[in-house]
């Protein structure tokens, strides 16, 4: 027999036979019956193009807005290896014009001026691009959308650019300590693997100058953006009959290629070990980051074919366990770990990994053996007592639970979902793969629990410099994509044979989950949500609004006010080290309520803490009373305090390697809030603190309380009631101290233009400039959101794709309580912080030009998609629940604060605009600056004149803008 390296089929062949497949598979579709959650009303049409697009359309009245994905099963697995990260290069360039709508713009302009927003993302083994628009607007934004697949241009004009732009987005993540593990990490794969190469791509993988790297990014789209390698997921509030016609209509011209076919994969018979590097091994990395984390990776077959089998999630499920007697539960006692995790990780064609995931503390990291003993131990529990089918049962009834009353994703994030789900599974499971459970197969679990053997062991530890001794037979070594310091060796396994019995240990296996519901019963569905406020004293207020949504779910807020919580710098962080320590305390009692759709969360508020508890309505009033009772009594011995003092600092200054703009973000909070602290100034605060402080706090915390409570959803006024009498008759209320709400600080209108550089160190440049409203009225904070929308897209495409000024650009709304304001930020590796301060204030002014220009109809389209974005609910339960939460706490109880800033975007006129952004220029002016420590300042050749310009501006410190005034909201 030839084999298809030496032969192959004519090609008219190999079509005709290919088109009777995809027609078998067309038939397959059009027959298929969708498996929807029962609260699903939407309807669905699945059916294949003629070219062998698998498209899935989805009638949603509902629904936001219009949201599409397009998904293709290619990404950076399968990029030629002379031009890593040619998918994702392909995938910046796809946006800048196809032969119908040629300019640059066309698309990300149409959307946004529609109401919507678009993003794209190359993954290892497949690229996914997705949209949402005004469900009236959706035929354009699909006109504008298809061409990319059939007629990009790839314009070679715009190759430097986005070459740039990917130079700019790797640059951008350089002090990540997740791509610098990643990096590490691929150099313990045989070269020739997938899985070994870079995939972040830069100036020097995409070399411009290189008369090659077109053609291969043309050779790359023939290849794998054929017809039969894609999955389309439309959905819209037209009818499924409208919306397969528009498929047809605008995606018939992309290409099948079935010359192409034999190229779509990567090969899976590639080996993934070298011969230098065998099992078992020990990969040792540096970070930046003070975290410790040890991660245990078993090479396992993908189990995509065996998804209704569970094999993996079956396994997790035991070693991911947090419960009573789970080795989390003995590990997080013994103060050796912050996290444990358990799943699929790398998967990579035909193969996978089973992963567990470590978080570390100092001292854990002192017992490494010890803890890989253990997770041995247990292993061997799960063979020898595991295998029961109640348990598998137990996660089926879970799951269908789960799938039934499964709260809605926003549009687009839900058919990105389902066009991945699409490529993976049979249409038919395309909604319910991820919930699916068959039958109990132990023949189909065994594999996998067998690959957890130490002698199949590849184990990563990576942690700071400090915590590594030299060793001359394994040197480091420097990631060759990544400045990242990282060694091999071989694993030592002889240790890891010698397993304890783990009963001995005090290790068990998961009881039955006794917060499993019996019945799910849904009150009436309502048809509006009026919020009914049910008690009003200075000691208790308590507002209760059932859901339109129909769910057996219910939210509810208790916030317990205490004047001792933010009296200081020193409760501000007592506050929030006793938050850690009740959440670490329940978490035993919390995590199976979780697995059964009862989540719990304690965070800090401005005037004391929340307790928020979502999910189930049934068993939710007597869990959420049942932790509150536990936090009360909390006892915390002078060991686990330690522990999570030492947490918090390593948090507080790990601060420092997040993200650039994050932590601008953060810097800006700290200045604009009164009370509210730096990272420093909490660091320094939290080394103060001690042991009998907290314990003091805690009493003191609870002797002055008011309480305010929100039941939001699945509960009857009688059932919030009686969460309000039982929280009267277990809590000391106490109205006669009265905590002070948080207060904003407000810009000088003395001098213009001020210039703040917080104390940030990161290799980049960065700018951020901040615009505050003068007034807190409705019509003020529609103007600003209505100006956000229309200037989103223009500054990204201005900056971003023509000026190439760096790979983060964005503007956007922010609120400061009630007080609207804008922000524009450029984060650049290479354009000096002052040009592009210079460049963000030529923008705001060339844009008074397009403001002059703007037309009632122009504007009325702006208008339609913040008012729809506005007036259109949230699907999810959690997330109106989240919003009138905040409502609340701003002073709308009436009419929720979207729903009156909708009503004032509304009447908002060309004129009152044009006025309001001639004002705005007027306004106070608050910079922040970041200078990049490693970044290299060029001349922008796009813009020469403004290679060294200068800001403006009075010099500010943090100490100076505490001077500025301050205020309280003022409630409606």
């Amino acid at each position: 027999m030839l084999s298809s390296r030496h032969y192959k089929a004519p090609i008219r062949l190999f079509s005709t036979l290919l088109f009777c497949v995809l027609s078998l598979i067309m038939s397959k579709l059009q027959a298929a019956t969708i498996h929807k959650p029962l609260n699903d009303a939407r309807t669905y049409h699945a059916f294949t193009l003629e070219n062998g697009l698998q498209v899935l359309a989805i009638t949603d009245p509902e629904a936001e807005k219009a949201a599409v994905a397009m998904h293709i099963g290619a990404g950076s697995h399968h990029e030629p290896k002379a031009y890593p990260r040619l998918a994702h290069f392909l995938e910046h360039m796809l946006f800048l014009g196809t032969r119908t709508y040629p300019q640059a713009d066309a698309y990300a302009a149409y959307i946004n001026q529609h109401g919507g927003q678009h993003n794209a993302m190359t993954a290892h083994e497949y690229t996914q691009y997705f949209f949402d628009v005004n469900h009236k607007d959706l035929e354009g934004a699909l006109a504008r959308f298809a061409p990319f697949f059939s007629e990009p241009l790839l314009d070679p004009q715009y190759v430097q650019r986005e070459v740039k732009a990917v130079d700019s987005e790797y640059s951008a993540k350089l002090q990540q300590d997740g791509r610098r593990i990643l990096g590490a990490l691929r150099q313990a794969f045989h070269p020739d693997h997938p899985l070994a190469h870079f995939s972040a791509g830069n100036a020097q993988t995409l070399p411009v100058d290189d008369p090659q790297l077109v053609p291969a990014l043309r050779e790359f789209f023939e290849t794998y953006y054929r017809a039969p390698n894609m999955r389309l997921v439309v959905m819209g509030s037209q009818s499924v009959e409208q919306l397969t016609t528009w498929v047809r209509t605008y995606f018939a011209q992309i290409g099948a290629n079935l010359d192409k076919k034999e190229e779509s994969k990567p090969s899976d018979s590639l080996a993934l070990w070298s011969d230098q590097h065998p099992l078992p091994l020990r990969l040792e990395v540096q970070t930046l980051k003070d975290e410790r984390t040890l991660k245990l990776y078993f090479p396992v077959p993908h189990p995509k074919t065996l998804y209704p089998l569970r094999p993996v999630q079956f396994l997790a499920n035991f070693l991911g366990h947090e419960g009573e007697g789970s080795l989390h539960a003995h590990l997080d006692a013994l103060g050796w770990i912050t996290q444990l995790g358990a799943g699929l990780d790398l998967p990579s064609g035909e193969q996978a990994f089973f992963a567990l995931t470590l978080g570390l503390t100092p001292e854990g990291a002192q017992h490494q053996t010890d803890i890989l003993q253990k997770i041995f131990s247990y292993i061997q529990l799960v063979r020898t007592q595991g295998m029961a089918e109640w348990r598998y049962q137990e996660m089926a009834l879970l799951a269908q639970q789960s799938f039934d009353f499964q709260e809605p994703l926003s549009g687009i994030h839900y058919v990105s979902r389902l066009a991945n789900n699409l490529y993976l599974y049979p249409v038919e499971d395309a909604l319910q793969a991820s919930y699916r459970f068959g039958t109990f197969d132990v023949d189909a679990i065994q594999p996998y629990l067998e690959a957890l053997r130490p002698q199949n062991l590849l184990l990563l530890y990576a942690a700071p410099p400090q915590d590594f001794t030299e060793q001359t037979q394994y040197p480091w070594q420097k990631s060759p994509w990544y400045p990242t310091l990282y060694r091999l060796a071989p694993q030592t396994i002889q240790t890891l044979a010698d397993i304890t019995d783990a009963s001995t240990l005090g290790l068990q296996l998961p009881e039955a989950n006794p917060y499993i519901a019996d019945a799910l019963p849904i009150l009436a569905r309502a048809s509006q949500e009026p919020m009914h406020t049910l008690l009003d004293t200075p000691e208790i207020k308590l507002w209760h609004s059932l859901s339109t949504l129909q769910t057996p779910k219910a939210n509810l807020f208790i916030y317990l006010k205490s004047p001792v919580s933010q009296r200081s710098l020193r409760e501000h962080m007592l506050t929030a080290l006793w938050i850690n320590a009740a959440s670490d305390a329940i978490n035993t009692q919390a995590y199976p309520a979780s697995l059964a759709g009862l989540t719990a969360h304690l965070y800090q508020a401005s005037e004391g803490v929340t307790l928020r508890t979502l999910g189930y309505a049934p068993k939710q009033i007597e869990f959420a009373l049942d932790l509150l009772e536990q936090v009360q009594t909390l006892q915390i011995t002078p060991e686990r305090f330690a522990q999570l003092q030492a947490e918090m600092q390593r948090a507080l200054s790990n601060m420092q390697h997040k993200p650039l703009t994050s932590q601008m973000f953060h810097a800006l909070s700290s200045a604009l809030f009164d009370p509210a602290w730096s990272v420093q100034e909490q660091a320094q605060a939290l080394a103060q603190l001690t042991l009998a402080d907290l314990q003091n706090f805690q009493t003191e915390f609870f002797t002055h309380l008011q309480l305010e409570i929100l039941s939001y959803g699945n509960l009857t006024t009688t059932e919030a009631q009686h969460l309000a009498e039982q929280l009267k008759s277990k809590l000391h209320l106490d109205a006669s101290q009265v905590s002070t709400p948080r207060r904003a600080r407000l810009l000088p209108t003395q001098t213009k233009t001020y210039l703040w550089k917080p104390e940030i160190q990161h290799n980049d440049h960065a700018q951020l400039l901040y615009l505050q409203a003068q007034q807190t009225d409705v019509q003020t904070q529609a103007q600003f959101a209505l100006l956000a929308q229309m200037q989103r897209a223009d500054f990204f495409h201005q900056l971003r794709t023509e000026q190439q000024l760096g790979y983060v650009v964005f503007t956007q709304e922010v609120s400061l309580l009630d007080r609207a304001g804008l922000v524009y930020v450029v984060q650049s590796p290479h354009i000096q912080p002052d040009a592009l301060a210079q460049q963000i204030q030529n923008f705001l002014q060339a844009y008074q030009t397009q403001m002059a220009n703007l037309t009632d109809d122009a504007l009325m389209r702006f208008k339609e998609g913040v008012i729809a974005s506005l007036r259109q609910p949230y699907p999810r339960l959690s997330s109106r629940a989240a919003t009138r939460w905040m409502d609340i706490r701003l002073g709308y109880i009436e009419q929720a604060r979207k729903e009156a800033i909708a009503d004032a975007v509304d009447q908002i006129s060309l004129t009152q605009m044009h006025d309001f952004y001639q004002q705005l220029l007027t306004y106070p002016k608050l910079w922040l600056q970041v200078t990049g420590e490693s970044a290299t300042t060029v001349e922008n050749a796009a813009n020469p004149e403004i290679a060294h310009p200068t800001l403006s501006a009075q010099v500010v410190d943090l100490q100076q803008i505490r001077t500025w005034a301050s205020y309280s909201p003022v409630l409606p």
